[in-house]
């Protein structure tokens, strides 16, 4: 069952997943089949619907951690049937009361971006919100080399740690290839930027590094690395400073919310008067239920949609 609570007191472990329960899904028409979705009307604060456009598995990074890294990097086919596949999953989401929000991902969706048309971002524009997630290299050259940049509510941007040169390293690219810390900061005092930030490199769980390193940014997010068989060092590291974060948030910041779902637990606090997000997730709950299952909405490049960030695990084709 999912719970919430906004009671510091009442948090449940931050490690911890609520066991799945058929109360908290409900049954619906998509394209013709049924499938069982988490119901919205019960659970609206979850933002369980959410979709997102995974529009490339390309990338200009090289991340050691990210959970594409063992999968083809592959460009989306055809930008048209892309969108037209986005076109539909969006209209028929929307009729059955399911979309609220979407988001555009990848791969780095900036590398297609430019080559989707206005009919694709009039679609997007009928969610309540639109985001972005980028590792940040377009912004280097500033917001406008990215066509569609106004269509975005938010735009959140990979950062893993505040010294440039580290975080440069972490993603397997030339320090010159990423916005600099003060180029960020000017563009968050533009336009609404959220930084994440995985939980790895030395001293990044400082939230007030992170603050003072970036003053116009009202938004972290801090994620553990997800387990999986070929990281359990990584992994490990990654849940001490989660802890040593959880513990210093509990001390000293103001508990917004808590969410625990059975794959997904995140917490948002505010402190020193920013909106600092933790969150935790194990995908192998999206993978080991029946494909008639969705917690989230993904359409993958290969023009898969289901609930599985794997794409072979997904319902439909298009």
């Amino acid at each position: 069952m999912i719970t919430r609570t906004t009671n510091k007191n009442e948090r449940v472990s931050f490690s911890g997943f609520t066991q799945p329960d058929a109360g908290q899904f409900k049954d619906v028409n998509l394209f013709g089949k049924t499938v069982s979705v988490v119901d919205n009307e019960k659970y609206e604060w979850a933002n369980t619907t959410h979709l997102h456009l995974k529009v490339t598995e390309a990338c200009n990074a090289n991340c050691s951690f990210c959970v594409e890294h063992c999968q083809n990097r592959q460009d989306v086919a055809s930008i048209a049937r892309y969108e037209e596949a986005a076109i539909k999953v969006i209209e028929e989401m929307k009729s059955k009361g399911l979309l609220q929000t979407i988001s555009i991902t990848g791969g780095e969706p900036s590398l297609v971006l430019n080559r989707f048309s206005e009919r694709f971002v009039k679609a997007c524009e009928t969610a309540d919100g639109v985001y972005m997630n980028t590792n940040g290299t377009w912004l280097k050259d500033g917001n406008n080399t990215l066509k569609y940049a106004g269509l975005f509510n938010c735009i959140n941007v990979s950062r893993h740690s505040v010294d440039e040169a580290q975080n440069a390293q972490t993603f397997g690219l030339d320090a010159s290839a990423l916005p600099t810390n003060a180029h960020l900061n000017a563009l968050a005092g533009e336009r609404d930027l959220r930084l994440q930030c995985l939980l790895l490199n030395e001293d990044t769980e400082n939230v007030d590094n992170w603050i003072d390193a970036f003053p116009n940014v009202k938004d972290f997010s801090f994620r553990q690395v997800i387990k999986n068989n070929e990281n359990t060092e990584a992994f490990e590291l990654s849940k001490h400073k989660m802890e040593t974060l959880i513990d210093f948030l509990k001390e000293n910041a103001e508990l917004q919310e808590q969410v625990v779902q059975d794959n997904y637990v995140y917490e948002t606090w505010i402190y020193r008067g920013v909106s600092v997000t933790v969150s935790f997730s194990d995908m192998t709950f999206l993978v080991e239920n029946s494909p008639t299952l969705m917690r989230e909405f993904i359409l993958h490049p290969n023009l898969k949609f289901g609930g599985s960030w794997y794409s072979e695990d997904c319902l439909f084709s298009f």
